[in-house]
């Protein structure tokens, strides 16, 4: 669960060599001894979902998924694929996070829309406390059509607009938003910093929270109408480089 801050070589010999944040690295022609130091990120991936082995359980911790609708949501092709041609109030729902208190965070998920003129206010990955609407979510064209946007209860901490670009691709996306300490929110599309202010309101720390996948909030009816390869939280606040190599490695690989 950990993300690679630097891994050197031959640490404090005179002769090291940063390889950066890399996780494999191929010796050639090895003919003495060499040592290898790895530097991490403080914090930790905490939860992840990504459908491939045919099921909405949580890899990382135990917060398993359930999966609703009208019908029962597919997962195929390691996705997690919701409401196909019009909403049957199809979406997924986990445990609660037993024991863990989450304040600073990065929620990300790699999504397909299905119709980019969806009705607005779909959310791709969310947190909230059980049963309580109190909510942040990865939210697709509440406020603005086909603008991402961090969704809150109520708009509490969501600007009218935040700048961002109308989402014109039918490819898989990476979005990302960061939950810091000083009340800031940063939004990310493709590895990219996504808005120009999304900054309101103050910091919610969650405890034993549930996600919700396919939905802003457990009992909203706007679901998504999509594909969601993989959610991950982290609970710490990734920085824009960290976010550029998720982007750049994508999902299924730590």
């Amino acid at each position: 669960g950990y993300l690679v801050a630097d891994v050197v070589l031959d640490a404090g010999t005179g002769s090291e060599t940063s390889l950066g944040a890399v996780t494999t690295y191929t010796f050639a022609n090895v003919q003495t001894d060499h040592t290898i130091t790895a530097t991490f990120v403080p914090g930790f991936l905490t939860h992840r979902w990504s459908f491939n082995d045919g099921t909405a359980n949580d890899l990382v911790g135990t917060a398993h998924g359930t999966l609703f609708g009208n019908t029962t949501p597919a997962i195929t092709g390691g996705k997690l694929v919701l409401n196909s041609g019009s909403d049957q109030n199809q979406y997924m729902k986990t445990s609660a996070f037993t024991g863990e208190t989450l304040g600073v965070r990065t929620l990300v998920a790699w999504v397909t829309l299905s119709d980019l003129n969806q009705p607005g206010g779909a959310g791709v990955l969310g947190i909230h406390p059980a049963g309580v609407d109190n909510f942040d979510s990865i939210v697709y064209g509440e406020r603005v059509a086909k603008q991402w946007m961090n969704g809150s209860d109520f708009f509490q901490r969501t600007v009218a607009n935040n700048g961002g670009a109308l989402e014109t691709s039918a490819g898989e996306v990476m979005m990302a938003i960061v939950y810091d300490s000083d009340n800031s929110i940063k939004l990310y599309r493709n590895g990219v910093r996504y808005d120009t202010n999304a900054n309101t309101g103050t910091l919610q720390t969650r405890t034993a929270p549930i996600a919700v996948l396919g939905r802003r909030h457990e009992s909203t009816p706007e679901d998504l109408q999509g594909a969601i390869n993989e959610a991950r939280i982290y609970d710490y606040a990734l920085t824009a480089g960290e976010i550029q190599a998720l982007n750049n490695l994508g999902p299924d690989i730590l």
